[in-house]
């Protein structure tokens, strides 16, 4: 029996989340020839996991702080690794493991590196940044590590390409989360009335919240009827707490409303309860809530960017996230469109019945694993 290592420990939230989520949910439904050794963020929330095949590991909390990131990767998680006898890597983390002699997947789901020009990096606050910068200097050292790295768009393949000159990138979409495609019990969230727009997201430079607050003024000035619904909590980032209260300052608590941490398990409601999803992100590798719109048939404005147009193609509306008036004016137009609408949503639908189911995913996932053990 092959003995795998499951590097998660960066997924505690988002797209990462999810995927290791799902991914060990369908391991747990297949007749496994492999040993999986799982590393996760919160080993108490992951022991539910746990079977003949799966075991759950854990590290000391020092060593999962972001700042100790680079010494935990290239001294604590090599260690570990061999003193497991691990066959091969499936990293889901951020940067890849700096290990020779066992063979390593890297899941790429870190979009700083994907964009270093992108003007998020001109925004953060110099502890951000000098974070950031820190890992993309590591992401960059340690690829050499890595076997095959596996991307889920087409842009973020070639922008790997490009920047980085790598060949061994293979392309695997993701699917729609199984939370959204098994039956749940409603969850009312006492939303207000109007036509709402929810930005399904937690707090991170890059997904541009700022922006809200020129949109829902000018909202506001204009007696519109648009809602914008956000999801997150102060223990995120330390800027969410100006944030919320420059929302409640200026006036603008009755245009967004803010519903703290949303339970993945409650988020098919939350979708059902809204009439469209608002992303003014400037970067992603893939971004879930796209694909969970689409299942959900809600309409999707956002970014007029690379990213986005490669998930959504015809099935959304596009901005340019920087500009306020921009989003606004895209938002009433479509909003006085029923046909185009209609149109943008059926194309969604189109979409989602052409993406992977999760089962797929887990046997592409876990093929590549067995081909990087076959490498000479």
């Amino acid at each position: 029996m092959k003995r795998i290592f499951i590097n998660g420990l960066s997924a505690n939230s988002g797209g990462g989340k999810s995927i290791l989520d799902n991914y060990l949910t369908m391991l747990n439904t297949r007749d496994n020839r492999s040993k999986y050794y799982v590393l996760t963020p919160n080993k108490i929330e992951y022991d539910k996991f746990s079977s003949e095949t799966i075991e759950i590991v854990d590290i000391k909390k020092v060593f999962k702080k972001k700042e100790l990131i680079p010494i935990t990767y290239k001294y604590y998680l090599p260690r570990l690794i061999k003193s497991l006898k691990i066959d091969a890597i499936f990293n889901l983390a951020d940067i890849p493991i700096p290990i020779s002699g066992v063979r390593q997947v890297f899941l790429f789901d870190w979009p700083y590196a994907a964009y270093p020009d992108s003007s998020v990096w001109k925004i953060m606050d110099l502890k951000t940044l000098l974070v950031k910068k820190i890992k993309l200097f590591y992401f960059e050292i340690f690829l050499s590590s890595v076997s095959t790295i596996i991307v889920q768009t087409k842009a973020i393949k070639t922008r790997l390409e490009r920047l980085y000159g790598l060949e061994n990138i293979v392309l695997v979409p993701n699917a729609v989360t199984l939370e959204h495609t098994n039956k749940t019990s409603p969850h009312d969230f006492s939303l207000p009335k109007g036509t709402l727009l929810l930005c399904l997201s937690r707090y991170y430079p890059h997904k541009n919240l700022e922006i809200f607050l020129p949109l829902a003024e000018e909202i506001k000035q204009r007696g519109l009827d648009f809602k914008i619904i956000v999801t997150i909590d102060e223990s995120q980032d330390r800027r969410v707490k100006p944030f919320l209260s420059l929302i409640r300052e200026r006036g603008l608590d009755k245009i967004i409303f803010n519903l703290g941490v949303v339970n993945m398990k409650n988020t098919p409601s939350l979708y059902e309860q809204c009439d469209g999803l608002l992303m003014p992100t400037l970067l992603e590798t893939y971004c879930l809530p796209y694909v969970e719109s689409m299942y959900h048939k809600r309409l999707i404005l956002t970014s007029d960017m690379d990213f986005s147009r490669d998930v959504c193609g015809d099935a959304a509306v596009y901005f340019n996230p920087l500009n306020h008036l921009s989003i606004l004016k895209v938002i009433e137009e479509t909003y006085s469109n029923d046909t185009l609408r209609k149109e943008k949503i059926c194309n969604g639908s189109r979409k989602i019945e052409g993406l992977n189911t999760w089962d797929t995913v887990v046997q592409t996932y876990d093929g590549i694993l067995e081909d990087v053990q076959n490498y000479d």
